[in-house]
């Protein structure tokens, strides 16, 4: 009778610490997709704000007909440290590449990126990949053929 408790309760640890196990994983996982979707949301909110300092006019503000060579986060009014703007779900950079502009946003913690195309003037796009922080940076804008020319 010894025997046999002592394989019931070996058997049972077993499968514990399997089912343990197990779940961490999926837990670890949901937590990588969590983050991407929160980086998603936050990039597109940097988006929306790249688009509408697109469409408006230069004595206002905007970036209408401005130049695009110099164009980062601060351009926006956005508080950025050497140029990379903070939030808790991770870190973001926008820079102009083929006529377009390319908001990033990286969260090393989850290996996430998210890379946003944005075509603010003329035609509205915005094109949305997520990758894993390896991938190589930066995007090009042929990644997205159908967000040219800002």
């Amino acid at each position: 009778m010894g025997q046999q408790q002592l394989l019931i309760i070996v058997m049972a640890v077993v499968v514990t610490m399997a089912s343990v196990a197990m779940g961490m994983q999926a837990f670890a996982e949901g937590q990588k997709k969590a983050n991407a979707d929160a980086l998603v949301d936050d990039a597109l909110s940097v988006s929306a704000d790249v688009q509408g300092w697109r469409l408006q006019p230069q004595p206002m503000g905007g970036g209408r007909g401005a130049s695009l060579d110099d164009f980062n986060l601060t351009s926006l009014g956005y508080s950025t440290n050497g140029g990379e703007y903070d939030t808790r779900n991770g870190t973001f950079t926008a820079y102009e590449s083929g006529g377009t502009i390319i908001v990033v946003g990286d969260n090393t913690d989850y290996e996430n990126r998210v890379m946003v195309t944005i075509n603010g003037q003329g035609s509205y796009c915005l094109a949305t990949k997520i990758t894993d922080t390896a991938d190589e940076d930066p995007m090009p804008a042929s990644d997205h053929p159908t967000c040219s020319g800002i």
